[in-house]
């Protein structure tokens, strides 16, 4: 049937060529070896998720309902506790009073190396103190400790932070069981899931002077206090703003000083971060994102369902048979061509942002880049095709 319909046969060397395509931008194109060879900077097109429109969109148009929700987490700053024994202390005090506070865990977002005194013993076995744990030989164990570490993508570390760990052992979890017992704490069936940002840029906001005022709109951002705030603290006039609070303490930058925004120590790049869409400067501390993390565990209407890779390869496939279809059936020319893949990327675009309106996560990156490959293929191919491939099936 093949050789009788010269057509038909092309459509499917095509079709092949685009399978082989499809591959390559999944799996080769996006893989640390393949970008090491271009040697671009630091896996740049990794750090490429169309999705992430959802978050500018929401940073130029306001936020949305979930946005408005009350948080379950609030944080406190270390940035002022010293690395010494003496720090070590004030941190037992802190706890002390935390408790007094009668808040409803404490994560600990901080590794104490074992080069200096374990001080910790009084609070080691505390079911409410959760403390972190990146699996190092030099810092000191807890019992009661999560991990930290955010998953890697393959072969290699997340660029930008959408990801988190869906195992009963992360960070988030353990406050999130320590706090809730009644609560799951898995998200769907996957190994990660989705973190849905319920905060812009830093997304800090100072409990007794917002230093937010500038997005004012955004005045539901993880609220903090600095350490020496709560220590100071002895009419407990901070009580109810902690009363059954998930409190993460962690590193949070000077907040006080001009160059707050350039302090990167356990900063990350994160998709809210609406001022770039690529090659993005850290602007969140791991703490923050922590506490992301645990509001979509808390909220089910923060989880996303994400689709699969083979949903997703089907999608692709089908796409592409549409649209080898138009370009070697239809011969509108390159002006129709190129207007028609405007109208399959486009639309789609919109949906996926669509979509995640609706709690639906499609990544939309490689959909996208394997219709741009098809057209160029095509129009690489077409001379040679029709000089060779066209008289060597009609030959046959």
């Amino acid at each position: 049937m093949l050789k009788k319909n010269p057509k038909l046969s092309r459509f499917f060397i095509y079709y092949f060529l685009s399978i082989c395509l499809i591959y390559l931008v999944e799996h080769v194109l996006f893989s640390s070896k393949m970008l090491q060879i271009f040697n671009l900077n630091e896996h740049l097109i990794s750090d490429i998720q169309f999705n992430d429109l959802y978050y500018k969109k929401q940073g130029n148009t306001g936020p949305d309902t979930y946005m408005d929700k009350e948080k379950k987490i609030i944080l406190v700053n270390t940035q002022e506790i010293p690395n010494t024994v003496a720090g070590r202390e004030m941190y037992i005090s802190l706890f002390s009073k935390l408790n007094e506070y009668k808040v409803a865990v404490i994560g600990v977002d901080v590794t104490f190396s074992k080069h200096q005194k374990d001080v910790f013993q009084s609070v080691k076995y505390n079911p409410k103190i959760i403390f972190a744990d990146q699996d190092s030989s030099s810092d000191i164990s807890f019992p009661n400790n999560g991990d930290i570490r955010f998953p890697k993508l393959g072969e290699h570390e997340q660029r930008s932070i959408r990801y988190y760990k869906n195992i009963e052992h992360s960070f988030g979890a353990k406050i999130v069981k320590a706090a809730f017992p009644l609560v799951s704490t898995n998200i769907g069936n996957n190994e990660n899931f989705i973190i849905h940002y319920n905060s812009f840029g830093s997304g800090l906001s100072h409990l007794i002077n917002d230093d937010n005022s500038k997005n004012n709109h955004w005045n539901e951002d993880y609220k903090f206090l600095n350490a020496s705030d709560i220590l100071l603290d002895s009419s407990n006039r901070f009580k109810d703003n902690f009363n059954r609070k998930i409190v993460i303490v962690g590193y949070l930058g000077n907040r006080k000083h001009l160059n707050a925004d350039f302090d990167i120590e356990d900063k990350k790049r994160v998709p809210v971060d609406i001022e770039y869409l690529v090659n993005r400067d850290p602007k969140m501390f791991g703490a923050v994102i922590h506490a992301n993390a645990i509001s979509t565990i808390l909220d089910k209407d923060l989880q996303f369902y994400e689709v699969s890779e083979s949903i997703i390869l089907v999608i692709n496939l089908l796409t592409c048979a549409l649209f080898l279809y138009v370009l070697l059936f239809k011969n509108w020319g390159k002006l129709w061509n190129r207007i028609i893949l405007f109208v399959l990327t486009i639309p789609m675009l919109f949906i996926i942002l669509y979509l995640m309106d609706f709690g639906i996560y499609y990544k939309f990156g490689s959909s996208l880049l394997v219709l741009l490959v098809i057209e160029e293929m095509h129009e690489i191919l077409d001379p040679y095709d029709k000089k060779y491939l066209t008289k060597l099936l009609k030959n046959d």
